[in-house]
């Protein structure tokens, strides 16, 4: 099955992330209609990652854990609320 959004979907849902928006009722499909199973290059396979934590774990460090802060302090000073935070928006800009 694929999943292809038109352009009025695509507009519709552009600026929201996964939960921050009503269903799209085109896009709704019943439940019979996944897959009922799901295989090829991007599955996760537990085999993959049991003996390899690294690639499933990542370890904060405290000067990671304060870089957070420090950009949550700073766009928190500033008014701006978490879905208005991007790649482009920093915590230096407006």
């Amino acid at each position: 099955m694929t999943f292809a959004l038109t352009e009025t979907v695509a507009a519709k849902t552009s600026s929201f992330t996964s939960g921050q928006h009503e269903p799209v009722p085109e896009l709704l499909v019943p439940y019979s209609a996944f897959p009922q199973e799901i295989t090829g290059p991007t599955v996760w396979k537990r085999e993959d990652f049991i003996n390899d934590t690294s690639k499933w774990q990542h370890r904060w460090t405290p000067e990671l854990i304060a870089a957070l802060e420090q950009s949550y302090e700073d766009f928190n000073a500033r008014g701006v609320e978490l879905p208005q935070i991007n790649k482009v928006r920093t915590a230096s800009t407006r």
